[in-house]
């Protein structure tokens, strides 16, 4: 049992730093930007199947209730569109230019275009700024979205950025957890000598005892880092969606409460495990 603590006790490496934007250094890295932004376009069109639901349901009840209203949240919402089409169609020029950089056999981005007097790489690199503009349009228009509802006591709420901080606390918990992770060690291999000397004494018996604690307190400090590393899961399985509307006035969902006691029960069991191994 006390030689399980180890391996309950191991620290694996964090990831939750976003790669900085990609240069167009040769062919990979634009192959990368397109990738990535396929991706994007991927996950953010299921993301427009849930919103398109809501949004028909919310237009259709506005424009008799409150035209007002109903043209705040279309105009918003065309808005919303209209970039992520944008996105989409530059996403397929850059395509474009690399299927005619592998039709000429050439690596070569500063290469001139037969289809225009630029080079690859000015060409792409234009493609890639545009992009790169539209994207923040459209987190821009996806915020005006939300404002609006929030203006008629809702809450339009897109289940990844709502988890993305509380998944980002992550890194930083396993760095207060690796802190006390000398202070485990050097318990370890004392009460390793301890309960191998005389393994029926009372100290023994506490020392089993307190082993019992700390397993019990690193099993829990598991659960919530793993809990974490699937929340976008959890949030999702239990909104029943990517995107969804709430009334203003709801509810916290089970997965914030579950995060919020989680994040002060996590510190809580570090600082108990740390304060019983520097006890002997």
């Amino acid at each position: 049992m006390i030689i399980s603590l180890i391996t309950l006790f191991l620290f694996t490496g964090c990831s939750g730093v976003k790669s900085k934007p990609t240069l167009l250094k040769d062919i990979y890295s634009v192959d990368t930007i397109i990738l990535e932004n396929r991706e994007w376009k991927k996950f953010t069109k299921r993301e427009h199947k849930d919103l398109e639901k809501i949004m028909k349901s919310e237009l259709n009840f506005y424009m008799d209730e409150d035209f007002e209203i109903y043209e705040l949240l279309d105009n918003s919402y065309i808005k919303l569109k209209d970039s992520f089409n944008s996105i989409d169609s530059l996403t397929k020029e850059m395509i474009k230019v690399v299927k005619e950089m592998k039709k000429s056999k050439t690596t070569d981005l500063d290469q001139f275009s037969l289809k225009e007097e630029l080079t690859f790489r000015t060409i792409l690199k234009k493609e890639s700024d545009s992009i790169k503009k539209h994207r923040l349009k459209y987190e821009k228009n996806k915020i005006n979205l939300k404002t609006i509802f929030k203006k008629i006591d809702k809450d339009l709420i897109f289940i990844t950025d709502e988890v993305e901080p509380m998944k980002n606390v992550l890194p930083n918990l396993k760095f207060k957890r690796n802190e006390i992770k000398e202070d485990i060690d050097t318990y370890l291999g004392l009460i390793n000598k301890i309960v191998l000397r005389d393994q029926k004494s009372e100290h023994s018996e506490y020392i089993i005892k307190s082993s019992k604690k700390i397993e019990k307190w690193i099993n829990q400090l598991d659960s919530f880092e793993k809990f974490l590393q699937n929340i976008t899961v959890i949030a999702r399985k239990e909104s029943g969606g990517f995107v969804v509307l709430r009334k203003g006035n709801s509810k916290s969902m089970k997965y914030v409460k579950r995060y919020k006691k989680g994040i002060e029960n996590y510190n809580l069991n570090v600082e108990k495990i740390h304060k019983l191994v520097k006890s002997f």
